[in-house]
């Protein structure tokens, strides 16, 4: 092991698609190791909304310890530099015979944790914030995409998914600085904190097509549009960014009578393809990250081997 690398934390990230598996092994090592699991996900921070999210189960987190889930409240706005700063946290809290095993679907946030944001991380004053937020009603998602390409052509090449979090965000930050988001990306890059073992999630296509389908399925079946219902109940605005999601965007699509259930569920496994192939596209990007396949056990066996062939952790 090298000098840069001596004395930092070894980790094992777990990336994937969203219904790849990712959980399932992460349990099963869990098996193996002594580990504890840092949800790398932009959803499962919200408080109530379970079922959407995929959230692990009350039986999982008993098994394991789970971090940074249920950390905020629907009205909140979660950003990756708030996860980075939370699943730090977490991580410096645990004893030192511990792995942590980063798990989730958002590179963003994972690149967040590991390799650091250097975006200055600004207050928004509430009106800035909430003009944007009926700009994006009155004018569309595209409309304030193309906003975005004009100010700060980096960032929206970036987001070219137009996703209207990421997007808004961008705008806040201009409109409050004056200065493009991606003005600050290089800025100041400090080493990373861990020493990480990268490994993603591999299925075939029509094996994760077929998963995620049944998950979505299972979504509604365990009550999606329920607990859509009970969060607007509390008080959560259909506009929260916790809500601007798949899913609970196809649950208020018939919560407001724009949809049936069956055009929802369609579309809901629609909107989680699409979104699964923008996660295959983000990793791919990291040539850091090494590919397994197949079964758990196979899945867990390759990524203990190429851990232990690192030097990060010792086999029975």
């Amino acid at each position: 092991m090298s000098d840069a690398t001596h004395g930092r934390r070894k980790v094992i990230v777990i990336a994937g698609a969203t219904a790849s598996g990712k959980s399932e092994v992460a349990m099963e090592i869990a098996q193996k190791l002594p580990v504890e699991i840092i949800c790398a996900d932009s959803r499962t921070v919200y408080r109530g909304l379970d079922i959407g999210t995929a959230k692990p189960s009350e039986q999982d987190r008993q098994l394991v310890r789970h971090h940074v889930i249920d950390v905020c409240e629907p009205t909140d706005v979660y950003t990756a530099h708030r996860f980075a700063q939370d699943a730090v946290y977490s991580i410096d809290n645990m004893s030192e015979d511990v792995t942590p095993l980063i798990v989730g679907g958002s590179g963003f946030y994972i690149s967040a944790l590991i390799d650091g944001l250097s975006v200055s991380e600004i207050e928004v004053d509430q009106a800035t914030r909430l003009q944007l937020t009926h700009e994006f009603t009155t004018r569309g998602k595209r409309e304030m995409y193309q906003e975005l390409q004009s100010v700060d052509s980096i960032a929206a090449q970036l987001y070219s998914d137009m996703n209207p979090r990421r997007v808004q965000r961008a705008l806040e930050y201009y409109r409050t600085t004056g200065r493009p988001i991606s003005s600050n990306w290089n800025d100041h890059p400090r080493p990373a904190l861990y020493e990480a073992t990268f490994v993603f999630i591999q299925r075939e296509a029509d094996e994760l097509r077929n998963r995620i389908a049944a998950r979505c399925e299972l979504m509604w079946e365990r009550g999606l549009l329920e607990e859509t219902m009970s969060v607007l109940q509390s008080g959560v605005p259909q506009q929260a960014q916790s809500l601007q999601t798949v899913g609970y965007t196809q649950a208020l699509d018939v919560l407001n009578g724009r949809s049936t259930v069956e055009q929802a569920h369609t579309d809901m496994i629609t909107a989680t393809r699409k979104y699964a192939k923008r996660q295959r596209t983000w990793f791919k990007r990291d040539n850091r990250y090494s590919h397994v396949s197949g079964t758990v056990e196979t899945c867990v066996t390759d990524i203990l081997r190429m851990h232990h062939e690192r030097g990060l952790c010792d086999l029975d």
